[in-house]
């Protein structure tokens, strides 16, 4: 397995903003109702693999309900099974903090599997959110 990390940051660390000015394309054609300004209030989290950033994780707690702003990474880095490794964990650590569920939005495809083998379901009721209980 891949050996990374994930660095927490604020919306206005340096790495942050190079990292998003770069890919901000790729981001918004992957997440085009993702709004970068809706996440000033956000817990953001930068990917690390061989101390090079190539990606960004963007969660923001609402309630019992944890919404996956953002969970991004470069091409190069995909289908590796980092969000297979590292979410897993996370879902226990929201579970612990009270979240009930999880939510998520895409309107990609591949995105769509990629959340569905994490065990999120896709409600009619909830449009293009999809949603896992934790």
């Amino acid at each position: 397995m891949l050996k990374f990390e994930y660095k927490t940051v604020n919306f206005k660390s340096p790495e942050f903003e190079d990292f998003y000015g770069t890919y901000q394309d790729d981001i918004e054609s992957l997440f085009p109702n993702f709004d970068l300004e809706e996440t000033s209030l956000s817990d953001i989290e930068l990917l690390e693999v061989d101390n090079k950033i190539c990606g960004v994780y963007i969660t923001q707690g609402k309630g019992e309900t944890l919404h996956i702003e953002l969970d991004y990474v470069i091409q190069q880095y995909r289908d590796l099974g980092i969000g297979q490794e590292y979410l897993p964990i996370q879902f226990e650590k929201y579970k612990r903090k009270g979240y009930k569920n999880v939510l998520a939005s895409t309107g990609n495809i591949i995105q769509q599997d990629y959340l569905a083998s994490l065990g999120f379901l896709k409600p009619e009721r909830m449009g293009e959110l999809h949603e896992r209980v934790l």
